[in-house]
């Protein structure tokens, strides 16, 4: 029976950073440590501390140290993702797969319903239901002739 006990934040960061730069290379690009840490402009041991969270040194009071915000919201920007997908918890690379594929297929719905929302608000323009001209037809008579 798989164990229930919630990973910590520290490993939940370093599987979805791996999980990125995975994708990333995927789609041509190079995501080594070094390439994410020039990218997110922060030091390769800090990615590499990111994503080894159990060699990481408790700080004085022996607590697991935690992932400076900041830090976190540069390589999410270098890994063109939001940060809270790096902090969301998932068991398995396919349990993100499905999930990011859930983001997207709500991002698409959110854009069909703005996109409809504009619509219902644009006027349309009013549609001529009577053949008879609105505005009398011009005058065609020449000034200073008499038609009589």
């Amino acid at each position: 029976m798989p164990s229930t006990a919630k990973k910590s934040a520290n490993v939940t960061l370093a599987e979805n950073i791996r999980y990125w730069m995975k994708k990333r290379r995927l789609e041509g690009h190079e995501v080594t440590q070094m390439a994410l840490a020039q990218a997110a402009g922060v030091s390769q041991k800090t990615i590499s501390n990111y994503l080894n969270p159990e060699q990481r040194e408790g700080g004085t009071t022996g607590r697991e140290p935690s992932a400076k915000i900041a830090e976190v919201a540069k390589i999410a920007a270098a890994l063109e993702v939001e940060m809270w997908k790096l902090m969301r918890e998932a068991s398995s690379d396919a349990e993100r797969d499905f999930l990011e594929s859930l983001d997207e297929g709500v991002a698409q719905l959110r854009e069909r319903a703005q996109a409809a929302a504009l619509k219902s608000v644009t006027p349309e323009p009013p549609q001529v239901t009577n053949s008879r001209p609105l505005l009398p037809a011009p005058n065609k008579r020449k000034p200073g002739k008499n038609h009589s």
